[in-house]
């Protein structure tokens, strides 16, 4: 699940920076003077978001207790941006795309927190 998450944030961030236009109108916004700048800030947002999910991802790869953290604030970040954005602009297609991404990260990480995954102490 993160890989596909990783996947996902590196095209969006790649798209901003590279197609911001068609990112932007597949998005329902209008590409304008006012919103370049507005998409610049969001490609860099996304790739820290990038850049956390790799992290996590190294961090689960090499059995290190501390993916864990990083599986939980990634999947507590997705949740809020698909409630947050479904209440805002009432799109559901975020609420279950975004929200079901994060939940899925949590409850796996849970579980594998649960069976007591064996993980390395340094």
């Amino acid at each position: 699940m993160l890989l596909v998450s990783l996947v996902a944030e590196l095209a969006m961030s790649g798209g901003v920076f590279f197609a911001p236009v068609f990112t932007l109108t597949h998005f329902g916004v209008k590409y304008g003077p006012e919103t370049s700048f507005l998409a610049y800030i969001v490609g860099w947002l996304l790739l820290f978001v990038s850049l956390a999910a790799f992290v996590a991802l190294g961090q689960m790869w090499q059995r290190r207790p501390s993916y864990a953290t990083w599986c939980y604030v990634l999947g507590l970040w997705w949740i809020g941006i698909g409630i947050g954005i479904y209440y805002t602009f009432g799109k559901p297609d975020n609420l279950l795309l975004d929200s079901v991404k994060g939940l899925l990260i949590v409850v796996l990480t849970w579980r594998c927190q649960a069976t007591r995954m064996t993980t390395r102490r340094y």
